[in-house]
């Protein structure tokens, strides 16, 4: 039996091979015949395609000429040709003009007689006008001559023909007379056509078209370009690689099928370019060879090979044109290959169909085997891109394919649900995700997972698949696993004949979680106690991965919870800023979406992720953090002499001192016997200036315009006065204040006289350690701050505050105002933020930053700004200008805040683009319904177009309302 076995194989292999062997000499004889007689006849219908090209561009040449030919017919019957002087030809200049207008291709129409009198039309083209001094105005030029032994006159016309301008003595070049053309023609009555030359003045290959006129007195004729000759080549050049060309009797080319150029620029000027000139070797080899017209010819030009035939033109007989045709060898017989080729692939293919057809009973068996080992490959290299499936005629495998494909989609849907329970960040969508793959990993019918809720003792729905309808919530009195398990069973499968497999979710501290539910049919190929001990391990990766996204769904709940714990205490800080760290996020929020939504630049592009949503929202809640270290007392400076306390009480209190001293003047007086009516007027008069004095320093006080020199001056003589001091000044003092006395305050004998109003030593506090690194050379600035930093901390000089010329904050406090910014950017940055955070620092911490660069803490540009850094700009302010509840200012109405702000925007302080949005948007509205008072909406007084012409208007030297604060 291995004997036959055996001689079987090698009969089967020798029958295979004499097979192939017969079919392949076969194909090879009838492949080599037929190559041969198709390149036969590609080879003669390649001359006949030279024949009818040549007569196409005959034909060509005649639809070119013979229009122009009729037009010259007509001309010479016109009186037109009978004018002996300029004044009778210009006459007829429309008839001229015409023929110019009507044939594109005439360059130039003639009228001339033998007594050398001539007239010649023109447009004025490009060329003309290079070579000409051409008026601007001018559309034709006419070159008339009356005196043979002169130069004629050039005249120029407008698209009216209206005279713009004549030149005495100025006759351009190419006058016709004397021409062969012209002679001949006044020796024939027919149409006289030159050969292809070189026109005169606008450097085009043309020829002219001559007739004597009707009397037979002068001779009329038309330059027409045939430039577009070359075009027309290369429209009928048929097959790629081919290349046409139209040569002289002096090989000069009048046409070339592949530059469309048939001159040549030298330095001497244009001339008609030559065959050598073409760079094109075939051509230029067909010119030089002399073979017959019409006779395929081989040319060899490198590691190419061509067909060259050449055709003569009868159009030009007397220049004896011919037609130079250069086909690529391969492109000729591309057919002929391809069909040759063609031959060979069914050649092949019926020997594969034979070879196929022998093997097709063997293959029964192994090729359901070898799918299998294929699928078996796939799924081992985890592939489960297409579905696995074995079509045989035999039972076994169709069996075994069909276990296969379900353990295939069984590891394919538990390979799913690990990407999602260690990818999915969101809860529910995880869930979902697990629940499904489970159901159709175990092909159940139906699935659903419940999670328990601790704090509502009950069980809520969080995924379900295959169910039309679940109940949402299960109550429930036992918190035992085994009754909320039956609890769960009741309400998934009430009345179902199925298996239903329920399994507990456990926490890492052992803690219940949720029940998982699963519908199993009764004719289900699993075995329960398996799928249940699958099913159970699974629960415990899906119990971690829920305990963590419920953790990070806590940690995120608590994150916001402190974020808005340290808005809602910065705003309690101080009640005349309380709410602004909670409306400012609402009011940019309201204008991102607006920017996300707008198809106008620069939003068209613009789209957050949720991620990015999100960092935005902190940012915009954490954008005035830095103000939990901003002294109080100078967020909330009413006053210009108030610090902890309003200092005008001191100063009041030194008042009543000085007043006293006035009494006790009077009354010593009284004692020593001075005149009472003098002691009287001097008592009332100083009690007098005392009032006005103190009533000066208290309307001072209060923030209002100070005014100049004049009031600096009054407030300097005011504070010269003097009061005397008995107690000493040491006394009391906190170590830090006891520090900043100066050396001579310990060496002062009381009692003391004293300033009413001084700029004392001690009322300078220096920065000492706690100097921030704010500028830009500071080698702890590593935030790439840009700050002047006062000299001191403080100035608490009274004269010196009382000085302020409009608001209530000195220079010191306006830093300390700003260096909330400061402070929020490097609290941020110091935070372990994570990735999808990052930005969090750079968007809240930039909203004091200006489009031109001059804001603070950093000086950045437009350029260096992300629109949602210049949304928070917007925001910030305008929700400072419309605040109600600052001591320092009045609130302003809907219109004079947009005013302020449209005036911003033209100062390059905000964006203009987040300005025009704002407007356009009517966020300003929505945000005022909701946040301002009634008397602040004054919609009817907003113009929106000319807040947005004020915007856009170039004005410098914006400044802002005298006794306003910039807004924080």
């Amino acid at each position: 039996m291995a004997s036959s076995k055996g001689a079987e194989v090698r009969l089967q292999v020798l029958i295979t091979a004499a097979i192939l062997l017969s079919m392949l000499l076969l194909s090879a004889v009838l492949v080599g015949k037929s190559y041969l007689d198709k390149r036969a006849l590609l080879l003669a219908d390649t001359i006949e395609s030279a024949e009818r090209l040549a007569a196409d561009v005959d034909s060509r040449i005649s639809h070119l000429v013979n229009p122009l030919a009729s037009a010259l017919r007509v001309l010479a019957h016109n009186p037109f040709t009978d004018a002996r002087n300029q004044r009778n030809r210009l006459q007829h200049l429309p008839v001229l003009v015409d023929i110019l207008l009507t044939y594109p291709s005439v360059v130039a129409v003639y009228a001339g007689d033998p007594d050398a009198r001539v007239v010649r039309v023109r447009a004025a083209s490009a060329d003309i006008r290079r070579r000409l001094h051409v008026p601007d105005q001018a559309a034709f030029v006419v070159d008339s001559r009356d005196n043979p032994l002169a130069k004629g006159d050039m005249l120029f016309f407008d698209q009216r023909l209206q005279l713009i301008e004549t030149q005495k003595g100025m006759e351009d070049q190419g006058i016709p007379l004397p021409r062969s053309w012209y002679k001949q023609t006044e020796q024939s009555h027919t149409v006289q056509l030159s050969a292809p030359y070189l026109l005169p003045n606008v450097d085009e290959l043309g020829v002219t078209l001559a007739l004597r006129s009707a009397d037979g007195g002068s001779v009329v004729a038309m330059d027409a370009s045939i430039e577009g000759l070359s075009a027309q080549l290369a429209g009928i050049a048929g097959k790629p690689g081919t290349q046409l060309a139209i040569i002289d009797y002096a090989d000069l080319v009048v046409a070339f099928a592949d530059r469309y150029w048939g001159l040549k620029l030298t330095d001497s000027g244009v001339r008609q370019a030559s065959v050598q000139e073409l760079d094109s070797p075939a051509i230029e080899r067909l010119a030089y060879r002399d073979q017959p017209a019409g006779a395929l010819q081989m040319l060899d030009i490198g590691e190419s090979r061509y067909f060259g035939v050449w055709i003569p033109l009868a159009s030009f007989p007397e220049a004896s044109l011919r037609l130079l045709m250069a086909f690529p060898a391969q492109g000729v017989l591309a057919e002929a290959k391809a069909q040759s080729l063609q031959q060979v692939y069914w050649t092949l293919a019926a020997i594969v169909v034979l070879v196929l057809l022998g093997a097709m009973a063997g293959r029964l068996v192994s090729n359901p085997l070898h799918q299998l080992a294929r699928e078996m490959r796939a799924v081992a290299n985890f592939d489960f891109s297409r579905p696995v499936r074995v079509n045989s005629r035999i039972k076994e495998l169709n069996a075994l394919g069909r276990v296969f494909a379900s353990m295939s989609r069984t590891i394919h849907h538990f390979q799913r649900m690990s990407l999602t329970l260690s990818r999915e960040p969101d809860l529910d969508y995880m869930l979902n995700g697990v629940v499904r793959h489970l159901k159709d990993s175990l092909a159940a019918s139906s699935a659903v997972l419940y999670l328990f809720e601790e704090e509502q003792a009950s069980l809520r729905l969080v995924a379900m698949s295959g169910l039309l309808d679940a109940p949402t919530t299960l109550r429930h009195n036992r918190r035992d696993v085994e009754h909320m398990k039956q609890l769960v069973l009741k309400a998934f499968a009430p009345d179902r004949h199925s298996d239903v497999l329920l399994t507990a979710l456990m926490g890492r501290k052992k803690q219940l979680l949720g029940i998982l539910a699963l519908d199993l049919p009764h004719e289900a190929d699993v075995s329960m106690e398996l799928v249940q001990r699958a099913v159970d391990e699974l629960s415990g990766s899906a119990a971690t991965a829920i305990e963590t996204r419920q953790l990070i769904r806590r940690q995120r709940l608590l994150l916001d919870a402190m974020i808005r714990l340290l808005a809602d205490a910065i705003d309690a800080k101080s009640p005349y800023t309380s709410g602004h760290c909670e409306r400012v996020p609402e009011l940019a929020q309201m204008l991102i979406e607006a920017a996300e939504f707008s198809d106008k630049a620069p939003f068209r592009d613009f789209a957050m992720s949720e991620a990015e949503r999100d960092e935005f929202r902190i940012a915009a809640w954490l954008h005035d953090c830095g103000k939990i270290t901003s002294p109080e007392y100078v967020v909330d400076k009413a006053t210009k002499l108030e610090t902890i306390y309003n200092r005008i009480h001191e100063i009041r209190t030194r008042f009543e001192v000085i007043w006293r001293d006035a009494e006790i003047d009077y009354l010593k007086g009284t004692i020593e016997g001075r005149p009472m009516v003098d002691l009287q007027r001097a008592l009332v008069e100083k009690q007098k200036q005392l009032q006005e004095d103190f009533a000066f320093i208290a309307t001072a006080n209060i923030g209002a315009e100070f005014g100049g020199a004049e009031n600096k001056a009054r407030l300097e003589q005011i504070g010269k006065q003097t009061w005397t001091r008995h107690f000493d000044r040491r006394l009391g003092l906190s170590r830090e204040e006891y520090e900043r006395l100066p050396a001579s305050m310990h060496l002062e004998e009381l009692p003391v006289i004293e300033k009413l109003l001084d700029d004392r030593p001690d009322h300078l506090v220096e920065w000492g350690e706690r100097r921030p690194p704010v500028e830009r050379d500071n080698p702890n600035n590593r935030w790439g701050f840009d700050m002047e930093l006062p000299e001191y901390s403080f100035n608490l000089g009274e004269l010196y505050n009382l000085s302020i010329n409009a608001g209530t904050l000195t220079k010191e406090e306006r830093f300390h105002i700003n260096d909330h910014i400061v402070q929020t950017i490097c609290m941020l940055s110091n935070l372990p933020l994570p990735p999808e955070l990052k930005r969090v620092p750079e968007i809240a911490g930039n909203h004091h930053e200006r489009m031109d660069g001059k804001g603070y803490p950093r000086r950045l540009n437009i350029g260096e700004r992300s629109i949602p850094e210049r949304v928070m700009a917007v925001a910030d302010i305008f929700e400072a200008l419309t605040a109600w509840d600052r001591p320092y200012k009045k609130a302003k109405t809907l219109s004079e805040s947009l005013c302020i702000m449209a005036k911003m925007a033209s100062n390059q302080h905000i964006d203009i683009d987040i300005f025009e949005l704002f407007l356009e948007s009517r966020i300003y509205l929505t945000y005022a319904k909701r946040f301002l008072r009634a008397g602040q909406i004054d919609e009817a007084n907003v113009d929106r177009r000319q807040l947005m012409l004020l915007a856009r208007r170039n004005q410098d030297g914006f400044r802002r309302p005298l006794g306003e604060r910039e807004p924080a």
